[in-house]
C-alpha cells in the first residue's frame, strides 16, 4: 500500500513535466514569411543572449524569438516582392544580472533604465530580381525603453527587444 501510494506521488508529481515535455513546440516555419532571412554572425561572442541555432546552444530560445519576431515583422512591413538579410554582429538584450547578487544565481533579469537593449546588425533589402535596393549597418539602443516600451505582454522576456526591432522596420518601410 505505502508503496502505492509512493508510485502515485512520484507519478503525479512528474505529470506537469511530461505534458511540458510532450508539448509541441513553434517552429521558425510557422512565423516564416519567405521575406527575411536572419543570421547570427559568431553569436558565442553576443554580449547577451549568446549561442548558436546550429549546435542547440540557445538554451533559452532568445535567438529563435528573435529570428521568429524578424520573420513576423519581415511579413507586416516588407513590401511584397522584397526580402530582408539582417545580420546580427551583438546583442544585448533590455535588463541585466547585476554581479555580487542574488538575482544572478536565480536568474532574473533586473530591468533599469541603465540596461537597455542593444543591437547591432547589418541588412540588405533586395527586390524580386535580387538586385539589391538598400542595405546599411545599424547599432539601435533605446535608452527610455522602460517608458516607450510595450506592455502587452508582460510574461514575454524580450518585449522591449522586440519593441526596439519593431521601430526599427516602421522607420524603414513606414507604419502599418
Amino acid at each position: 500500500m505505502k508503496l502505492n501510494r509512493l508510485l502515485l506521488v512520484t507519478l503525479t508529481g512528474l505529470a506537469p513535466a511530461f505534458v511540458f515535455a510532450v508539448s509541441p513546440k513553434p517552429t521558425a516555419a510557422s512565423h516564416s514569411s519567405g521575406r527575411s532571412e536572419v543570421m547570427f554572425l559568431e553569436s558565442g561572442k553576443f554580449t547577451d543572449a549568446s549561442g548558436s541555432l546550429d549546435d542547440k546552444s540557445d538554451r533559452n530560445g532568445y535567438l529563435t524569438m528573435l529570428r521568429d519576431h524578424v520573420d513576423r515583422l519581415a511579413g507586416e512591413f516588407v513590401p511584397e516582392g522584397q526580402k530582408i538579410a539582417l545580420t546580427f554582429t551583438d546583442i544585448d538584450l533590455a535588463g541585466d544580472f547585476p554581479p555580487a547578487s542574488k538575482a544572478s544565481r536565480d536568474g532574473v533579469r533586473v530591468m533599469k533604465d541603465i540596461y537597455p537593449p542593444r543591437m547591432a546588425f547589418s541588412y540588405r533589402i533586395t527586390d524580386a530580381s535580387g538586385a539589391v535596393v538598400k542595405e546599411g549597418k545599424e547599432e539601435l539602443t533605446d535608452k527610455n525603453f522602460l517608458t516607450t516600451g510595450s506592455l502587452t505582454d508582460r510574461s514575454d522576456p524580450l518585449r522591449y527587444d522586440k519593441v526596439l526591432l519593431s521601430d526599427w522596420f516602421r522607420t524603414q518601410f513606414g507604419k502599418k
